[in-house]
């Protein structure tokens, strides 16, 4: 089987470990594989903002789980990218083997799909990373003024937490077709009318009130510029088109929906909450943008 879901791990890992608590179920445990230490400046804004992340998501995810997450450095990516190392089977469905993302695995049922092996891995252009990410003092509050022309590197960690957690599988990305006889918890809710790929799982059809529009080639993410659909999701987080700089995103109403579709437990939420768009005011459009590629 090939996808994100699955990959090699690196064995050379920089010897520095952080881990913190996020809630009373759920820690994340950074490394860095960066054998020379040429990124070693950015290690404790790093390790800050997963942690920050990793608690938002925690916020709403009910399970145990001790995430262990690897940063990784590169100079071929122009943006980041996110993933569970692994994949955890969860049932076969009469047709096709069914499997969630690995750190889901762990956080839902408590066992390490990966024993000691890294759970998540998060991967940073170095371009990317030095010239066009802007590290918040507090990534917990979020109450400082980005920096001018810079992308909110909170956002970017939150946006990649959600491919490791949910939004990922193993359809083609151009017409939805299943490579074999297995599909991700994502993958079983996405349906092709024929010219776009859809979400039609129960619960984000309820909040975004009817199919949700994929990204076009990038089938993991949310929405589209017109003339396909849905150009209103390019303000949520998990959208596959752009990360507007100078802006902050959160994690949506309809995030938590496919969270709950892909077979995660979450907290109760008040009924405001699912008030589509709730996770997206005060989002606002600036002059440039960066293209998304995790």
């Amino acid at each position: 089987m090939k996808s994100r879901l699955l990959g090699a791990v690196s064995a050379c890992i920089f010897s520095m470990a952080f881990s913190a608590v996020t809630n009373a179920a759920m820690v994340f445990n950074t490394s860095f594989n960066d054998p020379t230490g040429t990124f070693s400046p950015y290690y404790s804004d790093i390790q800050s903002h997963v942690f920050a992340a990793g608690a938002a998501w925690g916020s709403y995810i009910v399970g145990d789980a001790s995430l262990e997450v690897q940063i990784n450095f590169s100079t071929s990516i122009q943006t980041a990218t996110g993933r569970s190392v692994t994949s955890s089977f969860v049932r076969n469905d009469g047709v096709f083997n069914v499997f969630e993302q690995g750190a889901a695995g762990e956080i839902n049922t408590g066992v390490d799909p990966n024993n000691v092996q890294p759970d998540i891995e998060f991967t940073f252009g170095s371009d990317y990373l030095i010239n066009e990410l802007w590290f918040d003092p507090d990534p917990f509050s979020r109450t400082a003024t980005i920096a001018s022309n810079r992308t909110d590197a909170v956002s970017v960690v939150l946006h990649e937490f959600g491919h490791a957690f949910a939004f990922n599988g193993w359809r083609d990305p151009l017409d939805g077709s299943l490579p074999s006889d297995f599909q991700s918890t994502f993958d079983e809710h996405v349906f092709f009318d024929g010219d776009d790929l859809f979400f039609q799982g129960p619960r984000a059809v309820n909040v975004f009130g009817g199919d949700v529009p994929l990204t076009t080639n990038s089938y993991d993410h949310l929405g589209n510029n017109l003339p396909r659909p849905e150009s209103e999701l390019i303000l949520d987080l998990m959208n596959g088109v752009n990360l507007y700089r100078e802006t902050r995103y959160n994690i949506s109403a309809l995030d938590i929906a496919i969270l709950k579709d892909s077979g995660f437990t979450v907290v109760p939420i008040p009924a405001a909450f699912w008030l589509f768009g709730s996770g997206l005011l005060g989002m606002i459009g600036v002059a440039r943008r960066k293209n998304i590629s995790g």
